[in-house]
Parts: structure tokens; sequence; C-alpha cells
């Protein structure tokens, strides 16, 4: 993520809607921060996050109850129709990976 791309989305999305907080779930430039900082300065909450480390946080926060919840809707969605078998195949293999020993 570039600083062009954070000022275009900050620009068709950000600014018009009212958005107080928004998160970029994607690997950025150094100008790429000073330019949310620069948004921050002007009332706007605009960050940065790696999404492995913010799905791992998720889950370790929102107790079992939530991750019980997750599990559910996420095996729904992998099981529907419109799925590409090669996602469900991924999904399978990143699993197996993860639970061998």
């Amino acid at each position: 993520m570039d600083k062009s791309r954070v000022v275009a989305i900050f620009n068709r999305k950000i600014s018009p809607a009212s958005i107080r907080d928004y998160i970029f779930f994607a690997p950025h430039t150094e100008e790429a921060v000073a330019q949310a900082n620069q948004y921050f300065a002007q009332g706007s909450e605009v960050n940065f996050v790696d999404i492995n480390t913010w799905t791992t946080m998720s889950l370790v926060t929102m107790g079992q109850s939530g991750r019980d919840a997750f599990n559910a809707q996420l095996a729904l969605m992998l099981s529907a129709d419109d799925v590409p078998r090669t996602v469900k195949v991924s999904w399978n293999e990143l699993v197996a990976s993860i639970t061998s020993i």
C-alpha cells in the first residue's frame, strides 16, 4: 500500500462517508504511514494491520463462544456451492499442515 492508494481511498471512501476509524489490511510504505498520520491529525484514525496478527489476536481475545461462532460461520461459508474447489482444497491442506504431527 503506497501513499497514493491511501489518499485515493481516503478521498473516495473515508472522507465522503465521515468514517472516523479505517483499517488497511495490507503491507504499506513509510510514505503511506506518514499520510495516515496526517489524517489522524485531522481527526480520522487510519491504521495498518497485518491480517494474520489481527486474526490471531481477535480469535485469542473473543473467547470460546466467539471462536465457536467464527468456526461455524467459516465452515458454512466454505461449504457453499459457489466456493471454488481450489479454495476448499487449499483450506483442507492448510488445516492439515497445522494439525498434523
